[in-house]
């Protein structure tokens, strides 16, 4: 009888090991690919914020933050704005991760974003798509109660619109910080669809937490089947 049973056992003992085996293996590889996902994340982010830090430093912008009585003509504005869009390259066409960079300015009848310039009315607003903020102020609400010493930002509105943004203050010594804001929008889909590379083609939820562990973004990706 132990003579039979014998080859039995072993079959389950090699059995065991082949699993135990495979699935540290599987284990190996799915933290190898969460590093690298992690690290190109960290890297795009970092590039945003880049983005970020140049927009704040053109000179342009400091010369109209900086003028002593600017335009009360809504035309002039208009056109002095345009000016300033016009300076930037498009950083949505040559960095894939980021949606839009916008320019909002303290008492402003208009908000950029880069390279368009709108006015702050029903249409202008409208055009905003997802994005939840459409001036200095209205970003100023949300930003005043955030931990400023977080780099993104997770929103979620009441139609369940979701943005993720690296928000960033003018960096001139001459210009009150109270003056502008630059708010560079990452594109949420595309980062989604880079967690996903962590599952390997399978079905599951990703998620995005920041350094305290806190959800960012989550959601469901599906098999490729």
């Amino acid at each position: 009888l132990l003579i039979l049973i014998a080859p039995v056992f072993a079959i389950i003992a090699v059995y065991f090991t082949a699993r135990n085996a495979m699935l540290e293996t599987q284990k190996e590889r799915i933290e190898n690919v969460l590093l690298d996902v992690c690290k190109s994340f960290d890297r795009e982010i970092t590039q945003a914020q880049r983005v970020g830090y140049y927009v704040s430093r053109e000179e342009r912008l400091g010369n109209y933050l900086n003028q002593k009585s600017p335009s009360k003509n809504q035309g002039e504005e208009f056109y002095d704005l345009y000016k300033l869009a016009r300076s930037y390259p498009n950083y949505s066409v040559t960095n894939e991760f980021i949606k839009d960079v916008y320019i909002f300015i303290s008492g402003s009848k208009y908000a950029i974003k880069i390279p368009q310039v709108l006015p702050l009315t029903q249409i202008g607003i409208g055009s905003l798509s997802n994005f939840p903020f459409y001036s200095y102020e209205t970003f100023g609400e949300f930003y005043a109660g955030q931990d400023e010493d977080q780099t993104v930002f997770y929103y979620a509105n009441s139609q369940n619109k979701e943005t993720l943004f690296v928000p960033c203050q003018t960096t001139y010594q001459t210009v009150q910080a109270e003056k502008c804001a630059i708010v560079v929008e990452l594109d949420l889909d595309l980062i989604c669809q880079l967690m996903g590379t962590v599952l390997g083609g399978a079905q599951g939820a990703v998620a995005l937490l920041d350094s305290d562990n806190e959800i960012l973004a989550s959601g469901m990706i599906a098999s490729k089947d």
